[in-house]
C-alpha cells in the first residue's frame, strides 16, 4: 500500500478524488515549465503585497522572487524539486490552514 500524502494522512479529501503528486514528481520538472504569460498575470495580481502564502506551491513555478513567500506543499516529491533560490516549502495542505 502506498504511503498517504500529508493531506490524506490528516483525513482530508479532494473533491472528485485525490491526486498522488509524489507518483508524478520524478518527471514533473522535466515536463512542466512555467508559462511566462501566466507568470506576468500572477505577478500583477499580487499588486503591492510584500508577503505571499503559496498554498499548493509545488515546485514554485510561479512563485515571486521579489517578495517574502511562505510555501505550503503536501507532496514530498514536489518539495524536493524546489530550486534552492526559493523558500523551502512547509509540509502541509490547504485544509490544515486556520
Amino acid at each position: 500500500m502506498d504511503k498517504p500524502s500529508s493531506c490524506e494522512a490528516r483525513g482530508l479529501t479532494v473533491h472528485g478524488g485525490t491526486i498522488d503528486y509524489d507518483r508524478y514528481a520524478p518527471a514533473y520538472s522535466g515536463n512542466r515549465r512555467a508559462d511566462p504569460r501566466i507568470a506576468v498575470r500572477v505577478h500583477a495580481a499580487l499588486g503591492s503585497s510584500r508577503t505571499v502564502v503559496n498554498i499548493g506551491a509545488g515546485t514554485g513555478s510561479y512563485e515571486p522572487q521579489d517578495r517574502d513567500v511562505i510555501a505550503v506543499e503536501p507532496s514530498a516529491g514536489m518539495r524536493a524539486q524546489r530550486p534552492p533560490e526559493l523558500a523551502p516549502a512547509i509540509d502541509a495542505c490547504a485544509g490544515c490552514a486556520p
